[in-house]
């Protein structure tokens, strides 16, 4: 729900200045609280909530902290809404905002539902100030679900539910159609394919993009060098940023992972068009709360088109955060120790595919590509943590 011209509307409480610093005067927590802009959002659904859904003003608490519910965690909640009950007030819902820069990610969705969970909430709501989502716990399946509409409070009280309609099946463009023009444009329009892209390369990429979104062909667990599959996660919207500060929002494929360390992790792969309107391939790691991209590959170099097969390779340049740029000479010694494979004529060679046939997950030329790809960008961490250690 699209809710930016709604919050707007809203009052903000007055503005002070506390140290040289603008402060709102929270009604909600009676304190003075700096001005930021998830602040400014915070501030504007708490009216909205009493305005627009009739929450009481009694049953609203800002930033509580989940131990108050007896709860063995230092987290706190942006926003919660309580019911009466004879055993007090208790949680039935919990509100997460977010600055309007933030996207709404699968990331921040998990988050507040974990906060749900945590709290027995039967609703959840997440907000960036421009949008809004609410979803709401059922009990026969055991999760969360989106919801079409904002329920009131007394919704809530009873229990009501819009559900989102279940989304429909996937329909993939045939080989014929991924040459269309029109098609192609559809994706340059996402930024999932870079608009100085060369045109006769945006077949495959379309291809390749639209094998990643098909959940209905899972990744093969098989054995390899340098991590194990544990779940094909599917598709998730995720938000991933880049050594050069850039910050990339769009749906990648996600698979859970157990490297040769034991340690569990998640890797994504997803198209975006990147800043010189080309497209990149890129291999995104979750890190706890920071997340990024190992690897962007960039596709109008690194993908060479003969005799109906696309091979992707690399040269083995790598960022290293604020301390700029590793050796890629140094970076191919560490892979010759770790996976020597991947390693051909100086080339790395992250595999090959055909460009005849609609791709799939689980197609052995697609799942050694993948599996490269995951073991070549873990092995780029793992160099780039040797080289932030020295």
């Amino acid at each position: 729900m699209q809710i930016q011209d709604e919050l707007k509307g809203m009052p903000l409480p007055p503005i002070y200045k506390r140290n040289g610093t603008d402060c709102f005067l929270d009604p909600y927590r009676e304190k003075l609280i700096p001005v930021t802009p998830e602040e400014y959002v915070r501030q504007r659904v708490t009216i909205w909530l009493e305005k627009k859904l009739s929450v009481p003003n009694r049953v609203i608490i800002v930033e509580q902290h989940l131990s108050h519910y007896g709860l063995q965690r230092k987290d706190r909640a942006d926003i919660v809404i309580h019911r009466d009950t004879e055993e007090g007030m208790l949680p039935i819902a919990v509100v997460e905002c977010k600055a309007d820069n933030v996207f709404i990610s699968d990331t921040t969705i998990q988050q507040v539902m974990r906060y749900a969970d945590a709290m027995e909430c039967d609703y959840m709501f997440l907000t960036n100030g421009i949008e809004m989502l609410c979803y709401k716990y059922d009990e026969t399946q055991k999760q969360y679900f989106e919801l079409c509409d904002m329920p009131t409070y007394s919704d809530m009280i009873s229990g009501k539910a819009n559900y989102m309609p279940a989304t429909e099946p996937l329909v993939r463009p045939t080989l014929e159609q991924t040459h269309d023009s029109a098609m192609q444009q559809k994706y340059i329009d996402e930024w999932i394919v870079g608009s100085a892209t060369e045109k006769k390369i945006l077949p495959y990429i379309v291809n390749l993009f639209e094998c990643l979104m098909d959940t209905t062909h899972l990744l093969p667990k098989k054995e390899t060098q340098g991590f194990a599959l544990i779940e094909d996660y599917g598709v998730r919207m995720m938000s991933y940023g880049n050594a050069a500060g850039y910050n990339y929002f769009a749906p990648y494929r996600s698979f859970l992972i157990c490297d040769d360390n034991g340690n569990h992790q998640f890797v994504s792969l997803g198209f975006n068009a990147y800043g010189n309107d080309k497209t990149i391939l890129c291999v995104a790691i979750d890190d706890y709360k920071k997340s990024h991209h190992a690897l962007q590959l960039l596709v109008d170099t690194y993908m060479n088109i003969q005799n109906h097969t696309a091979t992707f390779w690399h040269n083995g340049r790598i960022a290293v955060g604020h301390q700029g740029s590793g050796k890629a000479s140094e970076l191919k010694k560490f892979i010759i120790q770790k996976h020597p494979a991947i390693l051909q004529n100086e080339k790395i060679v992250l595999g090959s595919v055909p460009t005849d046939k609609i791709l799939y997950l689980d197609d052995a030329e697609m799942s050694d590509f993948v599996y490269n790809l995951i073991n070549y960008s873990l092995l780029r961490d793992e160099y780039r943590n040797i080289l932030k250690e020295k």
